[in-house]
């Protein structure tokens, strides 16, 4: 399992991610999720989509009363389903807080778009490597 956090300066939220390895990430992970309140039937689904070995799929959760936002990555096959969920994932951050404090507007979305990017982005990289050298 690996881990970053970070804050949304402007929006004030705090993002975690979380990228699952194994199923051996399951109690981990769960218990990370946990101290966000996530919801018992979405705790459940976490710990058996990560058991059953779910793959190329994750699921971002937000508790915005609390400005924090849990993001969970299962495993990936590939480097491109790792890009491809990651910045999956990343748009329902964008949209949750933009949201929140009610912005419509091009220019700050594309702002925050640009600032998650790079977080995922080098959350991506970091996973990546380690998946190209464990093959």
């Amino acid at each position: 399992m690996k881990s970053i956090s970070f804050k949304v300066p402007l929006y004030n939220v705090d993002v975690t991610c979380v990228q699952v390895e194994s199923k051996k990430d399951a109690k981990h992970v769960v218990a990370m999720a946990r101290r966000f309140n996530i919801s018992k039937e979405n705790l459940d689904f976490m710990r058996e989509s990560i058991n059953a070995e779910g793959k190329n799929g994750g699921g971002t959760y937000c508790l915005l009363s609390t400005l924090q936002i849990f993001v969970v990555f299962y495993e990936m096959t590939s480097i491109k389903d790792m890009a491809n969920t990651y910045f999956h994932e990343k748009r329902h951050v964008e949209d949750r807080i933009l949201q929140h404090y009610l912005v419509d507007d091009v220019e700050s979305a594309a702002l925050l778009a640009g600032f998650l990017g790079e977080h995922f982005t080098d959350f991506l990289i970091k996973n990546a490597n380690a998946r190209l050298q464990k093959h």
